[in-house]
C-alpha cells in the first residue's frame, strides 16, 4: 500500500495531477490510477476546449456589442440627419407656403395694378379721341365759314356784302388768334424740331418708359403711352413748342391734363399740380403750363409727358438727346 502510495503520488506530481489526488488515491490500484489519470486528462483537455471556445465566443459577443454599439452611435447619426432633415424640409414648406402667399398677393396686386393702368390708358386714349373729333368738327365748322366768307365777298349788293362779310370774318368757335395759318406754322416748327425739342421740365431722368412692358414673372403686358419724367416737387412745366391749349382735363390716375395742339401734333401734359393756362390760350415754346407734381399727386413728383400726331410717338425719339 505504501508503494502503491508513493507511485501515485510520484505519478500526480510529476503529471500535474495534485489537485485530482482524492481521485488518484482513492484508486485500488496503479493501473485503475492510471486509467482515472488518462480520464482526467481527457476531461482537462475537454474542460480546456470547451473553456478555449467560452472565450472565442466572448470576444464575438464583445466584438458583436461592440458592432451593435456602433451601430446604435450610426442610427442615432442618422436619425439625428433624419429629424435635421425633417425640419428642414418642414422649413422648406414653410417658406414654399409663404412664397405661394406672396405669389398670390402679388399677382392680385399685379392684377389690380394691370385694371388701373389699363384703365389709365383707357381714360387717356377717350380724352384724345375727344380732343381730335372735336378738333375736326372746329376744323369744319373753320372750313365752312372760311367758303361763306368767300361767297360773301363776291355778293353784288355793297350793303348785304358787307354785313355777310363782317357776319362771317369772325372765327365763332375759335379764338381769333388761332388761325389755320398759325396751325400750319406749328406743325411744321414741330415736324421739323423732331429730336431737339427742349424737356419741359429741367429733367431727364425718366422712371416710366413709353410702349409695352412685359413682366417677366407672370408674362402680362402693360402699355404706357407716354414717358413719366422724374421732377423736383412743383417743378416748373413748359410747353416744348408753339401751339394752343386744346383742353384742360382731369383723367383718373393722371390728375389735371393740359393738351396743346401744334397743328396736327399734340402734346400732353399730366400730374400736374398746378395749372397756370386757359383754354385756347396761345403759347410759345417755353412758356409756362403749371408746376408738377408734388408727393400727394397721383404719381407723386414726376410729370406726364405725351407726343401724339396721328398715334402715339415715343416723347424720348422727339426730346433732346
Amino acid at each position: 500500500l505504501t508503494e502503491n502510495y508513493k507511485k501515485i503520488s510520484l505519478f500526480a506530481y510529476k503529471n500535474s495531477r495534485s489537485s485530482n489526488f482524492e481521485l488518484l488515491f482513492t484508486s485500488g490500484s496503479f493501473n485503475q490510477m492510471l486509467i482515472r489519470a488518462q480520464y482526467l486528462k481527457k476531461f482537462e483537455e475537454q474542460k480546456a476546449k470547451q473553456a478555449e471556445q467560452i472565450r472565442r465566443r466572448r470576444n464575438e459577443l464583445d466584438e458583436i456589442q461592440i458592432d451593435l454599439r456602433q451601430s446604435l452611435n450610426r442610427n442615432q447619426v442618422v436619425l439625428q440627419e433624419i429629424q435635421s432633415e425633417k425640419e428642414i424640409l418642414n422649413g422648406q414648406r414653410s417658406q414654399q407656403k409663404q412664397t405661394v402667399e406672396t405669389i398670390r398677393s402679388q399677382r392680385s396686386d399685379l392684377v389690380a395694378e394691370l385694371t388701373k393702368s389699363r384703365q389709365q390708358k383707357e381714360a387717356l386714349q377717350n380724352a384724345f379721341t375727344d380732343l381730335i373729333a372735336e378738333a375736326e368738327r372746329i376744323q369744319e365748322l373753320e372750313n365752312e365759314r372760311l367758303i361763306k366768307l368767300a361767297r360773301a365777298r363776291e355778293i353784288a349788293d355793297e350793303n348785304i356784302r358787307n354785313r355777310e362779310v363782317a357776319k362771317y370774318s369772325k372765327s365763332l368757335v375759335r379764338d381769333a388768334a388761332v388761325s389755320n395759318e398759325m396751325l400750319l406754322d406749328n406743325e411744321r416748327m414741330f415736324a421739323a424740331a423732331k429730336g431737339t425739342l427742349p424737356w419741359p421740365v429741367n429733367s431727364k431722368t425718366v422712371s416710366k418708359n413709353f410702349g409695352r412692358t412685359r413682366n417677366p414673372v407672370y408674362g402680362t403686358v402693360t402699355e404706357y403711352l407716354g414717358i413719366n419724367i422724374v421732377t423736383d416737387p412743383a417743378a416748373s412745366v413748359k410747353v416744348v413748342s408753339d401751339g394752343y391749349v386744346s383742353q384742360i382735363s382731369p383723367i383718373s390716375g393722371f390728375g389735371d391734363v393740359v393738351f396743346v395742339k401744334h397743328g396736327s401734333y399734340y402734346t400732353a401734359y399730366g400730374n400736374l399740380s398746378r395749372i397756370d393756362v386757359q383754354k385756347n390760350q396761345v403759347l410759345n415754346a417755353g412758356d409756362r403750363i403749371g408746376l408738377s407734381g408734388v408727393a400727394q399727386s397721383p404719381l407723386g413728383e414726376n410729370l406726364l409727358f405725351v407726343v401724339r400726331h396721328k398715334d402715339y410717338q415715343n416723347p424720348l425719339n422727339w426730346l433732346q438727346k
